[in-house]
């Protein structure tokens, strides 16, 4: 008797996790779409799109903004959730005193956190599964530095990167980058 229930649990959990993982996957969250959101998100604050930069050998591009009140440049980088290419994006050359955040969707952390990002994920995963989170989990997440004196880019939502509604507008072939000098 408790095999055929343990057989039924488990096969229970092999259909739900099957079917949330067609659920959860969506097509609009390749870093590509994540890029475009991250620049509208800026621009809509005023902080000016100035390219993309390449971090170290590695080819991890990282996207430059300028912030009106800041004395320089700031960085956003799309790394992935397991923080694999964290330590390759903060080894780079920056400024001295820099300011270093981590983001996923409504969290923010100063010191790269594993275990956290992954909870966060999980957590965003089973709510979209079932249809309550109007955000989309994310195999990425933001790493944003800036200059010691720059609080810009600190008081920027940037849960619209991972929102649906706000991804759905940013299609392939639309133009999100808008420059300004």
């Amino acid at each position: 008797m408790r095999a055929g229930l343990l057989h039924a649990v488990f096969a229970t959990v092999l259909v739900a996790s099957l079917v949330t993982k067609e659920q959860v996957s969506d097509p609009l969250l390749d870093s590509a779409s994540l890029e475009k959101a991250v620049i509208r998100v800026a621009q809509s604050h005023d902080i000016t799109f100035h390219g993309y930069a390449i971090v170290t050998d590695a080819e991890i591009r990282a996207l430059l903004f300028d912030a009106p009140e800041c004395p320089g440049a700031s960085l956003v980088a799309l790394l992935a959730v397991t923080l694999e290419q964290e330590a390759i994006v903060r080894s780079r050359a920056s400024f001295p005193g820099a300011q270093r955040r981590y983001i996923y969707l409504d969290r923010a952390w100063d010191q790269p956190r594993r275990f956290e990002v992954f909870i966060e994920r999980a957590k965003y995963a089973v709510l979209s599964a079932v249809g309550l989170s109007r955000y989309v989990p994310s195999w990425h997440m933001l790493f944003v530095e800036s200059p010691a004196d720059c609080r810009d880019l600190d008081q920027i939502d940037w849960r619209l990167v991972w929102d649906r509604h706000y991804l759905s507008t940013i299609t392939p072939k639309s133009e999100a980058v808008v420059y300004r000098d």
